[in-house]
């Protein structure tokens, strides 16, 4: 059997069913891309089986918690209730004894990890090497972390910090 395709093509009918087979491909790797991309934009629940970000994915992401008080806040909550301050001491600074090469979170300008919202997140989630452990499995509300995010950026001096 032969069919006029929608450019005035003749097909026949298993060239269509090749055809349909290669558009549904498409359709479910397309698919696949975008629930990808959402589960990287915080959208969602971790676990410590969850893929890292990479570096082009952290750099795409948005901070979905607007940079409020209250969110502030509540990083500030998570912040000393996950150990933060263990390393990074209760005022961000890194300084003393604490840990060798804990980052001072106070001064983005030494950051060697990048200090955009998707990155400090990435960094969060993932982790760094063994200095820095990947949080993903303990705080596994995506939410939070933003919000850790936001905390991590109140840190900063006035004139880098994200407008609320």
């Amino acid at each position: 059997m032969w069919i006029l395709n929608g450019f005035g093509h003749e097909r026949s009918g298993a060239g269509m069913s090749v055809a349909r087979i290669g558009l549904a491909i498409i359709v479910a790797v397309v698919a696949a891309q975008s629930l990808q991309t959402a589960q990287a934009q915080g959208s969602g629940t971790l676990s410590a089986q969850s893929p890292a970000l990479t570096g082009e994915q952290a750099l795409a992401l948005k901070n979905p918690a607007p940079f409020t008080p209250e969110s502030r806040a509540a990083g500030r909550t998570l912040y000393f209730s996950n150990g933060c301050a263990n390393c990074h001491g209760a005022d961000g600074k890194a300084l003393g004894d604490i840990f060798a090469d804990a980052t001072d979170l106070t001064n983005p300008r030494f950051w060697i990890h990048g200090t955009e919202p998707g990155q400090i997140f990435k960094s969060l989630r993932d982790g760094w090497g063994a200095s820095m452990p990947p949080f993903k499995g303990t705080i596994t509300k995506e939410a939070d972390l933003w919000n850790l995010v936001n905390y991590i950026e109140s840190l900063w001096p006035a004139d880098r910090q994200p407008k609320p």
